[in-house]
């Protein structure tokens, strides 16, 4: 009898440990769920907040770096243009003239570096002012070049301390010009945001993506610098000249620095030694 009295109690007193061990456990889950949603909840909407910005920092770190690695690019392939027109104009006038070209190979070049401090407001106006003037030997009418020795313009005004110079792009720019394959002599015009080569020969044989270069006709300024490549030939009438639009290599939004040429005997050989850091 006491064995089974014993035996009823210690089952009871198991079973309602077992009872109260299992109501504790869920009443702790109930109040970890509690404390966890709230916490799940935060954690997740900054999760939301911040993962956007995040993907927004890492897009602009990308573009940066494309940007400059763009850049680099871009100056690469007009150091390679300009030597590739450089050396094209060799051979094409030391085929045309070998004897000349022996007394030029010895001729120097006087380069005068001068910053940009200033831009004309007037749009159709594309002139920029630079630090440099007559007391540092600028004269009107000097051939200048841009970022990796590309013929930009001539000085058109110039006081004793700074100059102004007219890009090519102005529509008041006039620069005798040559389409270097064809060896076709034109004048090259601005327009604003293109150029166009006017007077050219109908019967030349003219070709998109051909090198466009000065021309030393007339006197004003050395030939064989490089400006930039025909973007498109249209015969509108054959008695007519071909309409051709050229597109200059330098960017001349950005121009921060420009050479001055201040002589005008240059040996084209010349251009083919300036490589940009």
């Amino acid at each position: 009898m006491n064995r089974t009295v014993l035996t009823v109690v210690l089952t009871t007193t198991f079973l309602l440990s077992t009872s109260l061990l299992i109501a504790n456990e869920n009443a702790l889950k109930f109040i970890e769920s509690k404390f966890e949603q709230p916490f799940i909840k935060s954690f997740g909407i900054t999760t939301n907040l911040t993962n956007p910005l995040i993907d927004i920092a890492s897009q602009f770190i990308i573009s940066d770096t494309l940007a400059e690695e763009n850049l680099l690019l871009r100056k690469e392939v007009n150091n390679l243009q300009v030597q590739l027109s450089s050396a094209q104009e060799q051979l094409a006038l030391a085929r045309l003239y070998p004897t000349n070209q022996q007394k030029k190979s010895g001729e120097q070049r006087t380069i005068l570096y001068a910053d940009v401090i200033a831009r004309d407001v007037i749009p159709s106006r594309m002139t920029i002012l630079v630090g440099r003037g007559a007391n540092d030997g600028v004269k009107v009418n000097q051939a200048v070049l841009g970022p990796e020795g590309l013929f930009i313009g001539l000085v058109s005004d110039v006081s004793s301390t700074q100059s102004w110079i007219r890009l090519i792009t102005d529509s008041r720019s006039s620069i005798p010009a040559l389409v270097q394959g064809a060896r076709a002599y034109g004048s090259l015009e601005g327009a604003h945001n293109h150029l166009s080569l006017e007077f050219v020969d109908k019967d030349a044989l003219i070709s998109v993506d051909e090198f466009v270069v000065t021309s030393a006709m007339g006197g004003l300024i050395p030939g064989g610098l490089l400006i930039g490549k025909i973007t498109s030939v249209d015969l509108i009438d054959q008695d007519m000249h071909p309409k051709i639009r050229v597109e200059p290599l330098s960017d001349l939004r950005k121009i921060e620095m420009v050479e001055i040429i201040t002589n005008k005997n240059i040996s084209f050989s010349k251009q083919s030694e300036r490589i940009i850091d």
